[in-house]
């Protein structure tokens, strides 16, 4: 059990090690879905998404435009978002083009549900006997390192339900992988079913900024089972209701929350995250001022000294409406599970 409240913020770089793509590879593998060309005649596919396809087609017909439009807006996409530093980037260079950021949100969503589907935690569910796709690599994942903290002094019989007590997540990612883990590590841990690990799953307190694609066939809302194969309708569904990064989150309650959060926390942890001001500015603490002292964990794999300066800095900026002192420990040789191996005694107390 955790015992200082700690909010651990999650980034794209947190899923590298359970085989999520991330950077220049989601990029290419966005680009190449959507490069949709056509054999000689135009009625045959030769390349692209076909999924994708289809939904273009269904797109296309509600707005009564011609489908060339969308395909064309696709091409731009796939030719354009090689030299960007993200698929973030290129959209953020396009704003204001609601073709290309359709395009983009479907490749998002097939490469997302696809790379669940691939991923570690993925789960078979066609065994009797549950369990993780790559067991090994979830072993040696931060995510078992997490769950050490979660179940540290925590009895079945007296107090599971406290198990996320002074843990709350904010996880920028689409997937939801977390939460996979989350459920099938409770169950194994504490020898309970299904149900009553959704139930637990289910309260803890998390907060996908730019949503997710779509809810586990466990939580309430659209359910798409992790890395599902979706029908092309279900496929733009899930598409409407994810924000690209240089879209406005206008979701208040979220806000606040995740405002809130950061003023009250007396730890952060910043799992692979890449501190990208706008993702700064949603974390901005608020009024009024809570004092006291914040420690800080952050990863920083491969981050210059420069780099490891300007975070300084944005954390400081983040936190200064909350007063009090914080201290920052990143060192570029620690990645996730790094991170835990280092701090890990420091993070339960």
């Amino acid at each position: 059990m955790i015992r200082s409240k700690t909010v651990f913020i999650i980034g794209a770089g947190a899923g590298f090690d359970l085989g999520m793509p991330l950077g220049d590879q989601l990029s290419r593998i966005i680009g190449e879905k959507l490069n949709i060309k056509f054999k000689s005649g135009g009625y045959e596919q030769a390349s692209g998404d076909f999924e994708i396809m289809d939904a273009l087609r269904r797109v296309s017909g509600l707005e009564k435009v011609n489908v060339n439009e969308y395909i064309t807006s696709g091409w731009g996409v796939a030719e354009g978002v090689g030299f960007s530093r993200s698929i973030d980037s290129y959209l953020n260079a396009h704003t204001g083009n609601e073709k290309v950021k359709t395009c983009a949100k479907l490749g998002i969503v097939k490469t997302i549900l696809e790379a669940e589907r691939h991923c570690a935690v993925y789960i078979d569910h066609r065994n009797s006997r549950l369990e993780f796709k790559d067991r090994a690599a979830v072993m040696i994942s931060w995510l078992q390192s997490f769950m050490f903290l979660l179940q540290d002094r925590v009895q079945k019989q007296n107090d599971l339900s406290k198990i996320f007590e002074n843990v709350k997540i904010i996880n920028f990612n689409y997937d939801r992988c977390v939460e996979q883990f989350l459920w099938l590590a409770l169950q194994k841990v504490f020898a309970i079913g299904a149900e009553q690990a959704a139930d637990l799953v289910n309260t803890l307190p998390i907060i996908h900024p730019y949503g997710v694609v779509g809810c586990l066939n466990w939580q309430p809302g659209l359910r798409i089972g992790f890395g599902e194969e979706i029908h092309p309708h279900r496929l733009i569904d899930v598409a409407l209701k994810i924000r690209t990064f240089n879209e406005q989150i206008e979701d208040e309650d979220a806000l606040s929350n995740m405002a809130e959060w950061i003023s009250d926390a007396s730890r952060l942890v910043f799992l692979g995250f890449h501190f990208h001001d706008q993702n700064m500015e949603l974390l901005r603490s608020k009024l009024p001022a809570r004092g006291g002292l914040v420690n800080i964990y952050c990863t920083g794999v491969d981050r210059s000294d420069s780099d490891l300066h300007i975070i300084h800095s944005q954390i400081s900026e983040m936190l200064s409406s909350r007063g009090g002192t914080h201290k920052i420990c990143i060192e570029r040789r620690w990645d996730c599970s790094g991170l835990f191996k280092e701090f890990g005694t420091a993070m339960a107390r």
